[in-house]
């Protein structure tokens, strides 16, 4: 895996700012470019979609106004950045903030685009619910939807991978690897088995489901570390833990046990087995990016 260049896509937010520190940690540790973009339009529009009596005059002020004040801040970051041996370049554009977003980072060939999931001090469900979540739907680039921990210093120490383990798409487990031999970070790779009735009822087959399933895990990490081309040496030194949950919510039980391990990322992809071709609402997938503590890297197969 090479990510040679990052789409780090603000608002203003601080949320936005804070996702920018991720978006450096990873540039310095793969020697990528940052490209910023701000996408101006759109944000005046929903601030003032109520005010239908606004002068046109009035709002293309604001819009250039908004526009001046973060090319300052661009030309203030990449300054900064510069004198931290990084490449920072930046775009303001206008139009519909997710269709831009996904159409530039194709157009720029990012490897990877940074997120904040809270912006305007909105509940992080609305914002995922708008922008970001239709990034995610329509995006075949990789997604780090930063979400902000408060006292929480930038550092990707703990990984969390959820995984299906009848379904053969291993992309997460490949990336999340990749990305924890580079940063030094352990991976924790679940399977979370969804409780119903006669599982309750019979331990003996939730048991033994349990055990089936363990070494399932266990041989679908060790065949990513032969296909992902691990020697020895890189395979002792990467520190995978594997486990099975069980619950009746398995998105619970997976952002419950990210919290109990201090998991900093969930990588994770975006359909299941049963055909879900996008994130769509329900699926365990969102609502893990909903409500999980940490922040979320997702892949899509």
């Amino acid at each position: 895996m090479q990510i040679k260049r990052i789409l780090w896509a603000t608002d203003g937010s601080i949320e936005a700012e804070e996702a920018l520190k991720y978006a450096v940690l990873l540039a310095k540790e793969y020697s990528a470019e940052i490209v910023g973009i701000y996408i101006s339009s759109t944000k005046i529009k929903n601030l003032y979609s109520d005010l239908y009596l606004l002068r046109k005059k009035l709002f293309n002020n604001l819009v250039k106004t908004d526009e001046l004040n973060l090319e300052a801040r661009f030309n203030s970051i990449k300054s900064k950045l510069r004198s931290q041996g990084l490449d920072f370049t930046s775009n303001i554009l206008r139009g519909e903030a997710s269709t831009r977003i996904i159409n530039f980072a194709q157009s720029e060939k990012a490897d990877l685009i940074v997120m904040g999931t809270r912006g305007h001090g909105l509940l992080d469900k609305v914002l995922i619910g708008s922008t970001t979540l239709k990034v995610l739907k329509k995006s075949k680039i990789p997604i780090l939807a930063f979400k902000r921990r408060e006292k929480k210093r930038p550092g990707i120490k703990n990984i969390l991978v959820p995984i299906d383990v009848y379904e053969k798409k291993g992309s997460a487990l490949e990336y999340a690897t990749d990305l924890a031999t580079v940063i030094n970070a352990r991976v924790f790779v679940v399977y979370s088995i969804r409780m119903v009735g006669h599982l309750y009822s019979i331990p003996s087959v939730l048991n033994e489901l349990i055990r089936d399933s363990s070494k399932e895990l266990i041989q679908r990490v060790e065949e990513i570390k032969v296909k992902r081309g691990l020697n020895s040496k890189k395979a002792s030194d990467l520190r995978i833990k594997t486990k099975v949950l069980h619950g009746i919510n398995p998105a619970v039980a997976i952002t419950d046990y990210a919290l109990a391990r201090n998991i900093d990322l969930i990588v994770i992809n975006t359909h299941s087995r049963g055909g879900i071709k996008k994130l769509v609402l329900g699926s365990t997938a969102e609502n893990v990016i909903q409500s999980s503590h940490c922040s979320t890297l997702v892949i899509r197969p």
